[in-house]
């Protein structure tokens, strides 16, 4: 995910509005002075006129020199933290006001001499907000970020020394911009910004831990929206099909589990183009469907995965199989069938081990009833839970194996307290 991706999917929590604010670049004219004197006073006074060049020309050198050592490059000016005053794209803008009073700081873009960078608004699947950057030219920059290195093409420019406005392409690869816009159709964003103040230790110390909240935050907010999309598509799929998908796509003879129950709901992802790839009757590895596997959709993937896992084609999001369970191998399940309440029957989770995502491998319960299966393991305080119902709920990441029971079994008729399943941290 791009950099302007990230903070594109950050600003979700602003409203965009308002009207365009355009950044004007101030160029100082400087000008300069000459002597005339009458050439009979220049007759009259030689010695004055030689003797005074040697006083006046000195000094306007060494201003001259003075100047051009106070001017820095723009690897100086840039240097540094930038507090945003204004995010464009595509003809709205950030509520920027109302971010900084709700979090009760300002965010901020460091920039250092070394080519790296920082950003508080890019979230939610790097949690240290990290990129690079050069400069490859006079106005110019090109931000490297995500984990394919995507280089964003951008124009730069300052206003005096505490000023920045920073326009780059909304997608990698695409032409360097020529305007500092963002409106509709410009396919760009425009982010203007003014020098940030210096921060005690102590002010740093609590800004940081507030922005790792706010990253985490967002990051359960991405896992959260995925597991209701899928949800989702569950619940358009029964509807269509009078029942929901089976643990696995199966050979007629419905003996060999084939394909996930993540490609056949693919078409309920709006993934049609994607599921009609697929060979069916072939396993996930044939040398067909295995080319598939890079091209797992944003819906499975986690947006707090590490990057590798990623590439991997591999997904956390998992169902639970076997008896008395919703998907009980190739058996046809209606919600009807679920006697437990749906609302606390779980139909996927988060797992603590990646599979790839178009293999029929899930998690099953263990058979000593006082253990946890292995689920959870991307956030500490807890696991994320789609139930049958639609809703999504973030457990305790060490539930009471009896309780967790409860709520992976379909018609077993135990009562439920949430109040157990809570985090011990929210």
């Amino acid at each position: 995910m791009t950099l302007t991706e990230r903070m594109r999917r950050t600003m979700q929590i602003t409203k965009l509005s308002g009207a365009v604010l355009l950044a004007l670049f101030l160029v100082a004219l400087a000008a300069g002075l000459g002597l005339a004197t009458r050439p009979s006073l220049q007759a009259q006074q030689p010695d004055r006129r030689i003797n005074a060049l040697p006083a006046v020309e000195p000094r306007q050198e060494e201003a001259r020199a003075n100047e051009a050592a106070d001017k820095k490059t723009d690897e100086e000016l840039l240097a540094g933290a930038w507090r945003f005053t204004k995010v464009r794209a595509r003809g709205g803008d950030a509520a920027l006001d109302l971010v900084d009073s709700i979090l009760g700081f300002d965010l901020r873009m460091t920039f250092t001499r070394d080519g790296k960078g920082t950003n508080d608004l890019s979230d939610p699947d790097r949690t240290d907000g990290m990129f690079k950057y050069k400069l490859s030219g006079p106005g110019k920059i090109d931000v490297i970020d995500g984990p394919d290195d995507e280089s964003q093409a951008g124009i730069y420019k300052f206003q005096g020394d505490d000023g920045l406005t920073l326009c780059l392409s909304l997608k990698p690869g695409s032409a360097r911009p020529t305007k500092f816009t963002a409106e509709k159709g410009d396919d760009q964003v425009m982010y203007v910004l003014v020098r940030a103040k210096s921060l005690t230790a102590e002010e740093s110390a609590k800004r940081k831990e507030a922005i790792a909240k706010m990253r985490l935050g967002a990051l359960r907010r991405g896992d959260t929206y995925n597991l209701k999309f899928i949800g989702l598509a569950m619940h358009h799929y029964a509807d269509e099909n009078k029942f929901l998908p089976t643990h696995a796509i199966y050979s007629k003879d419905g003996k060999t589990p084939l394909l996930s129950w993540r490609v056949a709901i693919l078409p309920y992802l709006e993934e049609v183009k994607l599921y009609n790839e697929f060979k069916l009757d072939e396993p996930w590895d044939s040398e067909h469907n295995k080319k598939l596997i890079p091209r797992m959709p944003k819906s499975y993937d986690s947006p707090a995965a590490p990057d590798k896992i990623r590439k991997e084609g591999k997904t956390f999001y998992q169902v639970f199989t076997g008896p008395d369970t919703v998907f009980r191998g190739n058996q046809k399940m209606t919600f009807t069938d679920i006697k437990d309440d749906t609302s606390s029957t779980i139909v996927a989770i988060e797992a603590k081990n990646p599979v790839i995502w178009t293999r029929p491998e899930d998690l099953t319960l263990p058979k000593e009833k006082d253990k946890l299966p292995a689920v959870g393991g991307l956030f500490k305080n807890g696991i994320t839970v789609l139930f049958c119902d639609g809703h999504v709920q973030f457990i305790r990441s060490d539930p009471p194996p009896a309780m967790f029971r409860a709520i992976v079994t379909a018609s077993g008729g135990e009562v439920v307290d949430f109040e157990k399943l809570e985090p011990k941290e929210k």
